[in-house]
């Protein structure tokens, strides 16, 4: 599995702050993020499906595969890409298409305890986080996959 890390000064601030992810289930982080354009990110109608976040740097070679099997996805869970690289604009639709975003500030990286990229973090109806996944194998589609099954039976 590939993985890339964050530099030492994130770490450190992830470490610091003491973040585990959101405390129970919210959709508030959505105005944490905004398109390339600048307008805020809309879910439609909250709960009605799962929701991928996917973090994800232009810089990143991990994230680039990932990143091309996302639309297999979209049929079953509602997907955003999450640029981290808030001074790349472009690289959140170039890479994502339509459903890229960019985090605004840091806020949204350390409410989900973001450290090595990429990382997708799976949300279910009612906005609790009940997976993630870090780094990129060629295995984690299907592991997201059976994820998603798993949580649609509950």
């Amino acid at each position: 599995m590939r993985v890339v890390r964050l530099g030492i000064g994130a770490l450190v601030f992830f470490v610091c702050s003491g973040c585990s992810g959101p405390a129970g289930p919210s959709w508030d982080w959505l105005e944490e993020l905004r398109r390339a354009d600048g307008s805020p990110v809309e879910l439609g109608e909250p709960g009605d499906r799962p929701v991928l976040l996917v973090f994800f740097s232009s810089w990143s070679t991990p994230c680039r595969p990932l990143l091309e099997e996302l639309p297999s996805l979209k049929q079953r869970t509602r997907v955003i890409a999450v640029l981290v690289d808030a001074h790349e604009p472009g690289g959140a639709e170039e890479l994502a298409g339509p459903d890229g975003a960019i985090a605004s500030d840091e806020k949204i990286v350390k409410r989900f305890g973001i450290e090595l990229l990429p990382t997708v973090v799976l949300l279910d109806r009612s906005g609790t986080v009940v997976d993630r996944f870090e780094g990129y194998s060629p295995a984690l589609r299907g592991r997201i996959e059976q994820r998603l099954e798993d949580i649609s039976e509950e």
